[in-house]
């Protein structure tokens, strides 16, 4: 059992040792070819120069983070779309929820001959996949669709619903406190003592930094988070650094709750595994949403170095179990009498 927690960590720490070598070489690697692409694009710049429609299309793509014949999938009830004047086709048209569309054209001059300081300037003209088709101001279709890949939809999911799932994990981890504090009073040991894993420490080590990382992109690098938001990655050697860093944390945080399974299932009963995996995500969220707070107030650069010394400590301090019962086998924190068995252990 002892070797298979020190293959684990052991496995946990060269993975994450891999992502950074692999990340850096990755970025350099990046750095490269995006050099040579550049001299590549000033080249063919200068033979042949871009024309009006082309320069367009490629600084809205860089701006706006989609283009022509970019996908969308319809989230509100319905989208309306609107005929152009000069258009032949003079009939609103309506587009239900779920439906696939497309961006066929883009309009940036704004809809001429219509008034109006509250108007988009970009108007988009949407293809649905039964062919319906018309117009609609950018903002209004980015507030009523989703881009078509799964990860979008997931991350336009958990962010509309943050707030219930949150909370729901919150009151879960509640449950899981009282419920191990209740049966902790029915039995003379603890249940650290019969697994003094590190996991759960290491989660809430993980939810702390990604906090800090996941607010910094979000609210320094805005461009960076949009242009993932329409062009998602699960692998992390395809993203810029700091997106990189923020796909590894959810990654470890992912293998790390496994492990946590994975242990639960080998030294608690069915009942204490069940809420000491709810009191574990509950602080897991409780610690997520702390940092997310301090970031806001401006001390989480601060806040987290301490944190992790104060979680280490507590860790070696007072869970951490070096001594073996000689009768029973189990864990203890120090010489004496075993608290499962009762033998003394000199």
């Amino acid at each position: 059992m002892v070797s298979q927690v020190i293959k684990m960590k052991a496995f946990i720490l060269s993975f994450l040792l891999t992502a950074v070598l692999l990340i850096g070489c990755s970025q350099e690697k990046q750095q490269q070819e995006s050099s040579t692409t550049t001299v590549e694009q000033v080249d063919s710049l200068v033979q042949e120069p871009m024309t009006r429609e082309q320069t367009d299309s490629l600084v809205f793509r860089l701006t706006h983070h989609y283009s022509l014949n970019y996908n969308f999938v319809v989230q509100a009830d319905s989208l309306v779309l609107v005929p152009r004047p000069e258009e032949l086709a003079a009939d609103t048209c309506v587009v239900r929820e779920d439906a696939l569309i497309a961006v066929a054209m883009i309009r940036t001059d704004g809809w001429p001959g219509v008034e109006g300081e509250d108007m988009d300037s970009v108007w988009l003209k949407i293809v649905a996949e039964d062919g319906t088709m018309g117009w609609i101001g950018e903002q209004e279709l980015l507030a009523s669709v989703v881009p078509d890949n799964y990860i979008s939809k997931v991350l336009h999911w958990q962010n509309s619903v943050r707030l219930e799932w949150k909370g729901l994990i919150l009151l879960l981890g509640v449950v899981g406190f009282l419920v191990l504090r209740l049966l902790q009073r029915k039995k003379r040991s603890l249940r650290l003592m019969a697994m003094d894993s590190f996991y759960p420490y290491f989660l809430i080590l993980l939810m702390a930094g990604l906090a800090v990382v996941y607010r910094t992109v979000m609210t320094d690098l805005p461009e960076y988070w949009a242009e993932y938001y329409f062009h998602p990655t699960l692998n992390p050697l395809l993203l810029p650094f700091p997106l990189s860093l923020t796909m590894v944390l959810v990654w470890m945080i992912l293998i790390v709750a496994l492990a946590i399974a994975f242990d639960v299932h080998r030294h608690l009963s069915f009942l204490e595994g069940v809420a000491f995996i709810c009191e574990t995500a509950g602080l897991s969220i409780l610690t997520y949403l702390l940092f997310w707070l301090l970031m806001n107030l401006g001390v989480g650069y601060v806040a987290l170095p301490l944190f992790a010394v104060v979680i280490l400590y507590y860790y070696f301090k007072r869970v951490r179990c070096t001594v073996v019962c000689g009768s029973c086998g189990k864990k203890m924190r120090e010489k004496g009498v075993c608290p499962h068995c009762g033998v003394l252990n000199t």
